[in-house]
């Protein structure tokens, strides 16, 4: 039997998924509560916190106290940590929307176009996700990715 080493990189970038995810599903929570549903010991889910924190993708606020003693940190996802822009190509025109981080629809654009050719796409793509990002600057540095939808039959 092989035994492979331990990808820590990735076991990071994971558990930095799981709380996203987690995040995502169930809004805003304390650090504890949050420690507790992703099933991660206090210094990993500190460390995991910590390292989005810094990227820009949580938020945290003060909580309520039920009682004395120190009020909970809340976190919750940061809706302008990071964007992803989607581009539809039809026939006649391109369609373009940036999204935040919460996946809510936040600009849109559309474009025609006049032929198909791939030169002539590849402009009106890069044409509409330019137009998006220069609408909000904030979102310049922060686009994870550019996804295209061609809609048709396939043969």
């Amino acid at each position: 039997m092989i035994k492979e080493p331990i990808d820590y990189k990735e076991i990071a970038l994971q558990n930095e998924a799981l709380v996203i995810n987690l995040l995502r599903r169930y809004g805003v929570m304390s650090q504890t509560q949050l420690r507790k549903l992703s099933g991660l010991s206090t210094s990993t889910s500190s460390y995991i916190i910590a390292r989005l924190r810094s990227k820009g993708y949580i938020l945290e606020t003060k909580g309520l106290s039920e009682g004395r003693g120190p009020k909970p940190v809340n976190l919750e996802i940061n809706p302008y940590g990071s964007f992803a822009i989607g581009i539809e190509l039809k026939t006649d025109s391109i369609y373009g929307g940036l999204f935040d981080f919460n996946s809510k629809l936040i600009e849109t654009v559309s474009l025609p176009i006049c032929d198909s050719c791939p030169d002539t796409l590849a402009l009106a793509v890069s044409k509409a996700t330019n137009m998006l990002v220069k609408t909000h600057q904030f979102a310049s540095d922060r686009v994870l990715g550019v996804a295209v939808a061609i809609s048709g039959s396939i043969k």
